[in-house]
């Protein structure tokens, strides 16, 4: 009777009550969740290319560990979150740069449609694409300004995007001193990120290899 008891004090009841409300098959039985639960948080890297060449990106502190490897078409990464072991519900489409990714429009509207929120991490360096975006209250663009970027260029990228009808934030890196009037500094990797054990990483090659990383523990995989 005792370690009953003491199972059911450590029970996460409210965990599960939310579970079970919002899903009650899922909740009763255990079950994945489903499209109205909080879901999965993944992050995928379109590509490892990028215009810029900085230090700190991770594709280029590892280029020589890691050889260029094939990239994963924009079919292959909607079958790749269709198919998630469970709903995903935020998808963060970063690279490199995702903005050079022909078909990114398709995947963003796509994911879009289908009921998800959508962040977009981008250095801005072609603003084409978002032509054919859909404007929607669950798709953020992060732009970010680096330091050896043309200001002037950044800053008519933005302006040019937002006309577009997108919510845009534009931060920059916060080891350096803040040059734009209106950008914020932002740490890349806070402790709420890393402790977010829902927030999955996949690598341009994730949906060739079905290798996905939990938080920041790794970020990429060999061709395989």
């Amino acid at each position: 009777m005792k370690n009953i008891w003491k199972t059911f004090k450590t029970f996460d009841k409210f965990q599960w009550w939310l579970k079970f409300t919002i899903n009650p098959l899922g909740g009763f039985f255990g079950g994945k969740p489903g499209k109205w639960t909080r879901g999965a948080f993944i992050t995928i890297s379109l590509t490892a290319k990028c215009p810029m060449r900085h230090w700190y990106c991770p594709f280029m502190l590892d280029r020589e560990k890691y050889p260029a490897f094939p990239e994963s078409s924009i079919e292959e990464w909607i079958e790749f979150i269709d198919k998630f072991p469970e709903w995903v519900s935020y998808v963060g489409i970063c690279g490199g740069e995702p903005t050079i990714v022909k078909g990114l429009p398709d995947l963003v509207n796509y994911l879009l449609n289908t009921g998800r929120k959508v962040c977009i991490f981008t250095n801005l360096w072609n603003v084409a694409p978002f032509q054919w975006t859909q404007a929607s209250s669950r798709l953020q663009i992060q732009a970010t300004y680096h330091h050896d970027d043309d200001p002037v260029r950044f800053t008519t990228a933005y302006s040019e995007v937002t006309r577009m009808g997108h919510k845009v934030e534009a931060v920059e890196i916060d080891n350096q001193s803040k040059k734009l009037p209106f950008t914020k500094l932002k740490p890349f990797l806070t402790p709420e990120y890393l402790r977010d054990i829902r927030q999955f990483h996949c690598s341009p090659v994730s949906p060739k290899t079905r290798a996905i990383y939990t938080g920041m523990e790794k970020w990429y995989t060999e061709a395989k």
